[in-house]
């Protein structure tokens, strides 16, 4: 299968002044394009099963809530982003669906979720994984998840994610785009004498 696995370059994610306020007004930009690779399960080499890569790079803009109107944040999620959509576990998917309204909020937050790891100097912080948290029912809320529905997603982030947040996971970002390296290039075929 083509590809690698990469560390994209992208902005800090995090407000340098969040203090655990509201984050409020998320609007998406962009359209969620993922994409899912016939050998997807074997990506992760058994790790996790995050089958799915972002195609293109997601942008969502919020404000946080003390601050004033005219003043928004941008978080754009790479291109290559490694995910399994709305990270439900098995058990609770009769309830919860690794698909729907609450998606495209739930691929911003699974972002968050990694991107300490990629920023230089950050480390798994309470506060960043809160904003996170906020982030995604932030994004419910704009895509009108329904309140008893978003409230079982947000409680059950805040009651067991922490130690999906501060696990370090070494594969976070394949890439399917670039042109492989003159070793990984396949040789060219013999001419055919007729």
């Amino acid at each position: 299968m083509k590809g690698r696995y990469f560390v994209p370059e992208f902005l800090d994610p995090y407000p340098l002044d969040y203090t655990g306020e509201a984050v409020v007004d998320l609007e998406f930009h962009d359209p969620l394009l993922v994409r899912r690779e016939i050998e997807a399960v074997k990506l992760r080499n058994g790790k996790g099963n995050a089958d799915f890569i972002l195609q293109e790079a997601y942008r969502i803009s919020y404000r946080i809530a003390s601050q004033p109107e005219n003043q928004r944040y941008i978080i754009e999620v790479p291109r290559g982003m490694l995910t399994d959509l709305a990270s439900v576990p098995w058990f609770a998917r009769q309830i919860i669906s690794q698909v729907g309204l609450h998606l495209e909020a739930s691929i911003v937050h699974d972002f968050l979720y990694v991107a300490w790891q990629d920023v230089a100097g950050r480390a798994a912080r309470p506060l960043d994984r809160l904003f996170a948290d906020k982030v995604l029912l932030a994004g419910m809320i704009d895509a009108r998840v329904s309140w008893l529905r978003r409230w079982i997603i947000y409680a059950a982030v805040r009651l067991f994610g922490r130690g999906t947040y501060t696990t370090r996971d070494d594969l976070r970002y394949y890439d399917f785009w670039s042109s492989p390296a003159p070793s990984e290039q396949a040789a060219a075929p013999e001419p055919v004498s007729a």
